[in-house]
């Protein structure tokens, strides 16, 4: 989540198709809304980054910026896929 203006517009509601996990889904949003709040990436970390990527000889595919953007990705090639999961519902589930 990047600090700006549109930040709870960014985190966009979903319909989902089941209304079993409706209620499950849009409380995940609520939360993801609150963490984008209370940890967000600046907007000048990320003109930052883009610097360095428009600059770059030999540009990466990704650039990360934030917390968040290297450590799921860090969790994802250190942990089982079944703790992965696990880890990820915990966080945003």
């Amino acid at each position: 989540a990047v600090a700006t203006e549109t930040l709870d517009s960014s985190v966009i509601g979903t319909k989902t198709p089941n209304p079993a996990y409706a209620e499950r889904s849009q409380a995940m949003v609520q939360r993801m809304r609150r963490a984008g709040r209370q940890r967000p990436v600046t907007p000048a970390s990320v003109a930052h980054v883009t610097a360095k990527a428009i600059e770059a000889t030999h540009p990466k595919l990704r650039y990360p910026v934030g917390t968040q953007a290297r450590w799921v990705p860090l969790m994802k090639t250190m942990l089982p896929q079944r703790l992965f999961e696990q880890f990820m519902v915990n966080q945003f589930g």
